[in-house]
This record gives structure tokens, sequence and C-alpha cells, in this order.
């Protein structure tokens, strides 16, 4: 597939979505494959591409602006600026505790696990496309982007995960992995920045399960000490 039948294809794709995503208040642009609002992005670029066909894994990302304006204070060359990103699939899914997604026909399994993408060839059947992602949209997505619509949204949603476990599930191992699985540096700097923003109570405890959940990774606590000290000046 030549460059000129990938941007025809990709354009297809991208104007087959676009009616249904106006419903909901998203504008696309073409340019990045994406349809926006002031602080969700969902990407709709190919992210691979064959003699044939092109592979699509969209993927969420929010952009809460409060969060954005610190970390590009502190980060000006490192960040994208975004407080959380997801791509569709089950373990997304799953995190929204969400499970009809698994049986999709565009959820593959195999002895890894399971990938969800979509294979769009120049005769594929985009409204068989456009109906399974609307579908992961309204269960997973849509929801996802109205909980983290808001500061307080954020904080709940990042922050809970570590806040909600026993504190003696800090000192097993096993229990420390299955909550690092949420987390990426991203989501730990956008957790405390909005837990600073917003002056909670529970922001040393919050900090302290952070060190601990972290322990040994400069990766992510050298940058969430920068965070910290930036509230401390």
């Amino acid at each position: 597939m030549n460059k000129n039948e990938v941007k025809k294809l990709r354009e297809k794709v991208l104007l087959s979505l676009e009616s249904r995503f106006h419903e909901y208040g998203f504008t696309l642009k073409v340019k990045p494959a994406t349809f926006e609002n002031s602080e969700a992005f969902i990407h709709w670029g190919p992210t691979r591409t064959f003699p044939d066909a092109l592979i699509f894994r969209p993927w969420i990302r929010i952009e809460n602006k409060e969060i954005k304006k610190i970390l590009k204070t502190l980060f000006p060359s490192e960040f994208a600026f975004n407080t959380i990103v997801r791509t569709q699939g089950s373990s997304f899914a799953h995190e929204m505790n969400v499970w009809d997604m698994d049986n999709s026909p565009f959820n593959f399994q195999d002895e890894n696990g399971s990938s969800y993408y979509y294979r769009i060839e120049h005769d594929t059947d985009l409204d068989v496309i456009c109906e399974d992602h609307f579908r992961f949209m309204s269960l997973v997505g849509f929801p996802f982007i109205d909980k983290l619509n808001s500061l307080d949204g954020v904080n709940a949603y990042i922050n809970n995960r570590v806040l909600a476990k026993e504190i003696g599930s800090f000192q097993r191992e096993e229990d420390l992995l299955q909550v690092r699985k949420f987390f990426d540096k991203r989501e730990v700097l956008s957790g405390a920045i909005a837990a600073h923003l917003l002056e909670k109570d529970n922001l040393e405890e919050l900090l302290r399960r952070y060190r601990i959940l972290f322990e040994g990774n400069s990766y992510i606590l050298t940058d969430l000490d920068k965070v910290i000290q930036h509230f401390s000046n």
C-alpha cells in the first residue's frame, strides 16, 4: 500500500466515524487523526501498515489543563503533558469493571493474552468496525472520559487505587505488583499534582504509599520529588 493509498483509507475510516463522534461533542482533526473536545482526545491513526491493510488500535488521552500547566513547568522537554492515556482493549475495559468486550470479534486471543485491534482493507465493512468501536466507547471510553473530566475526578480515579488498599497489602510484593499494573510515571505525577492542587487531607499518606509502591524506582520517584518540591516552595 503506497502513501496515497494509506492516506485515502485513513481518511475514509475517519469520515466513517465522524458523525457518531459529533453526537458526543467531539470534533474531527484529520491530520493528527483525532476526535477531540476540550480535554479528551480519541486517537484513530493507523499503528501498522501492511501491503493490503492498515491496523488501528484506538487510544484515549486525557489532558487536564491544570495538571498540564504544572507538568509543562517542571518537565518542559520530557512530557507530552498528558494526564492519563489508555488504549482500547480488555485490560482497559477490566479497569472500568467492564467484561462484555472480551467477546468482541476484534479482541484476538493467543498464548500471550489478548490484542484488540481493527485490520482494515479497502473493501472492509466499516459499519461493523464503527459499531464495535462505539460499543466499546459507550461501555468504557465515554464513562472513562466522564470520570476524569475534573480535577476531583482525576484525583479519585488515580489516587483512590492507592488509598483504598489496606496498608498491610503494601508489605506484600504480590499485592504491590497488582497495584503497579495501573501506573506509569504519568499517572503517579498526575495523581500527586491533583492531590496537591486540591489540598487533600490525605496527601501525606498518599505520597508515603507512592514511595512504598515504587521503592527503588528512581525513574518515577525522582520526578515525584520535583512535584513535591514545587508545591513546597
